[in-house]
């Protein structure tokens, strides 16, 4: 299995806001002369302050794992791979705090704290197919309680109207009915190409008899049209907008869980929504506005991501770029198993065990 480089995350210091003392280098916001090496040296310090300041004040540290969205091969002029990708880019797991619901953990390749905040990983690193992202949490009971991925070349079903609907007691899934982009790559005929230039020239138009010295000038001006580019094939590129839908499902049961006490640091298994994971019988659906719909879940599958303390050693220590007190905070880690509601199924995937919760 191949190591992998981490991937850089910005500090999501409101994690923190209310709940521990500052950390003792901040975060500052970079000058435009400062070099963007600087710019990295200061982001590295701030997130290494970050660990060592959160397990300080009785926070916890939680690794866990999805696909490593790099471990795939991708052609981009393809339209079946840039379908495969955003599905893999977008495929995100939410666990959340039992006690504080405003407490949620997304794991995801698209779900760093550069982009989401404290929700997001703060650090990231990658052996083999598998993606470890670090996350620092608020002590306490963590569910697995859904996902949220996009889904391109996709419908939202047709429901009836006026239909009474049982909610179910696993959950509901929301469709989001949004538009995704293809690009068909191919050639078309272009005829020669001309540019039609106009040239001015002087000429003398009075001339001294005795010594031959030109007395005036004119000036004489005529087109000249030169061939700029041959008749042939050329490459083209046409867009072309094609359904997607952003499904996020919401469960009332745990998938999974595990428990984090103050100052640990665990690694747990992760787990992956691969799409489509969600059951639901169309007419358990109903419309909730012009571009979203609401169904009732049957059925919720992912993909158990395994993990453990010998895995995670074998991908890169965060000291080797500079992380040391983050490394320090990861020298304790331990392997909490999770505790599964939902049960093994035969299902081919190229990631792991496929595991389903029935309602």
């Amino acid at each position: 299995m191949n190591k992998g480089l981490p991937c850089l995350s910005l500090l999501g210091l409101a994690l923190l806001s209310g709940c521990v003392a500052r950390p003792p280098m901040a975060y500052q916001q970079p000058t435009y002369e400062q070099s963007l090496e600087e710019q990295v040296r200061q982001l590295e310090a701030a997130t290494d302050a970050l660990f060592e300041s959160a397990q300080a004040n009785g926070m916890a540290i939680v690794v866990t794992t999805t696909v490593n969205l790099d471990s795939q091969q991708y052609n981009f002029e393809n339209n079946d791979d840039t379908v495969r990708f955003e599905k893999l880019r977008t495929a995100t797991a939410v666990w959340r705090n039992s006690a504080n619901p405003d407490r949620q953990l997304f794991v995801g390749n698209n779900m760093q704290a550069t982009k989401i905040g404290p929700h997001g990983s703060h650090y990231q690193t990658v052996f083999g197919r598998t993606l470890y992202q670090v996350f620092i949490v608020q002590p306490g009971h963590y569910s697995l309680v859904g996902s949220i991925y996009d889904s391109p070349r996709t419908s939202t079903p047709n429901p009836r109207t006026n239909q009474d609907i049982k909610p179910s007691k696993l959950g509901q899934v929301t469709l989001v009915e949004k538009d995704f982009t293809e690009y068909d790559h191919g050639q078309r005929w272009q005829d020669a190409q001309y540019r039609t230039e106009t040239v001015n020239e002087n000429y003398c138009s009075s001339v001294r008899v005795v010594s031959g010295e030109c007395m005036s000038w004119g000036t004489n001006s005529y087109n000249v049209t030169n061939q700029t580019a041959a008749a042939g094939w050329v490459s083209s590129i046409s867009a072309r907008k094609v359904a997607n839908v952003e499904t996020h499902s919401e469960l009332q049961k745990d998938f999974a869980s595990f428990d984090v006490a103050p100052g640990e640091a665990i690694v747990v298994d992760g787990f992956y929504p691969e799409a489509p994971n969600v059951g639901f019988e169309e007419k358990d659906c109903r419309r909730i506005a012009n571009d979203k719909l609401k169904c009732e879940l049957s059925a919720l599958y992912m993909v158990r991501i395994p993990t453990g303390l010998q895995e995670f050693r074998g991908a890169t220590d965060p000291a080797e770029y500079g992380y040391v007190k983050m490394s320090k905070a990861l020298a304790n880690l331990q392997y909490r198993p999770v505790k599964l509601n939902a049960k093994p199924v035969k299902d081919e995937t190229i990631w792991g065990e496929t595991y389903v919760l029935k309602r």
